[in-house]
């Protein structure tokens, strides 16, 4: 089954985005996060819309691995904002994205990784040191320490 960007996500995305991006830098976010074809021609909000659904509407597309591309600037980078206003309005924004994923059972793993919430390993341990994927034994390790607290049966899965 595809993954796709729910709604709600597309929705505090394109608003989050819309706020803190030009055109220009807009453009060269999706581009870089692998949205495919030419940006919209539209106005930003209806640009960063339009350029999501279509992320969703692709079959070849990982729409999870663009959507962590897209905002992984600014789950990761909270100096990006110190010059471009107010705080507050950054927080609660990016508060609503958080809460949006929740809701949609995905979270954010730094470095730019939404999966699902209680997702199971795609692979076994095994595999991965046999393939030397570090960086996926690393997100499984990250996954399983972030859950500790919050649902313990998570984090015993993912570790």
């Amino acid at each position: 089954m595809k993954n796709t960007i729910p709604a709600p996500v597309i929705a505090a995305v394109a608003e989050l985005v819309t706020e803190w991006e030009t055109h220009a830098t807009l453009d060269s976010l999706f581009m870089y996060a692998g949205a495919p074809g030419d940006p919209p021609q539209e106005s930003k909000h209806a640009k960063a819309l339009a350029w999501l659904r279509r992320v969703n509407q692709d079959p070849d597309i990982d729409a999870l691995a663009v959507l962590g591309g897209i905002i992984e600037g600014y789950m990761d980078e909270d100096f990006i904002f110190e010059s471009y206003g107010s705080e507050k309005k950054r927080e609660a924004q990016i508060k609503r994205l958080k809460t949006a994923l929740a809701k949609a059972n995905l979270q954010y793993t730094q470095g730019g990784r939404v999966t699902g919430a209680h997702a199971r390993p795609s692979i076994s341990l095994e595999e991965h040191i046999r393939k030397r994927d570090i960086e996926s034994l690393s997100l499984e390790f990250d996954r399983a320490v972030q859950n500790i607290e919050a649902s313990p049966r998570e984090s015993l899965s993912a570790a």
